[in-house]
């Protein structure tokens, strides 16, 4: 026969046990969400640089871009009226991100492209990250999330300045 004492110290060290494994999957699962969200904006950028699907509306006038792509989402995204110093607008897609619509805003810096990604829904996470060979900034203005992506990080701070301090945003 077991002993009653025995038995109460198993049972308390299990429901110990139990409580860290919880506490550790509840501190991981922000981590592992970031990861995935990092990941499919990489296959985004990726996917769109192949040549499957870089821009819907393909065109250097950001309210031309605009017009093109509102009709088409759920959401009316912001645009900067004017083009960034350095950057030329190659257009604007609708893609989707965690299973929900998103537009996605491409320049050209040089050779290499600069994605815009742009949600009504928070996404998490802001400021610098690197993952997935891409270089990632993330900032909110009003209702909607910006994520910017490229594979030089230097391109991503002035991009988001001018999309956050540019002339008067077209929003329609």
């Amino acid at each position: 026969m077991q002993n009653p004492l025995k038995s109460s110290k198993r049972r308390r060290l299990w429901v110990y046990v139990l409580a860290v494994l919880l506490a550790a999957g509840l501190c991981a699962a922000p981590l592992v969400r970031r990861r995935l969200l990092f990941r499919e904006m990489a296959a985004l950028y990726f996917k769109s640089l192949i040549g499957v699907h870089l821009t819907d509306v393909h065109s250097s006038d950001p309210h031309e871009v605009l017009l093109g792509l509102e009709n088409r989402l759920g959401f009316v995204p912001v645009i900067p009226s004017r083009t960034p110093p350095g950057y030329s607008l190659v257009g604007g897609r609708v893609d989707v991100f965690e299973t929900q619509q998103a537009c996605v805003f491409v320049y050209k810096r040089g050779r290499d492209y600069v994605e815009v990604l742009v949600t009504p829904f928070d996404v998490g996470t802001s400021g610098p990250h690197f993952a997935s060979r891409l270089n990632y900034l993330g900032w909110s203005a009003g209702s909607l999330h910006y994520w910017a992506m490229t594979y030089k990080a230097q391109y991503l701070d002035s991009l988001a300045r001018a999309f956050q301090e540019s002339g008067p945003p077209l929003n329609r």
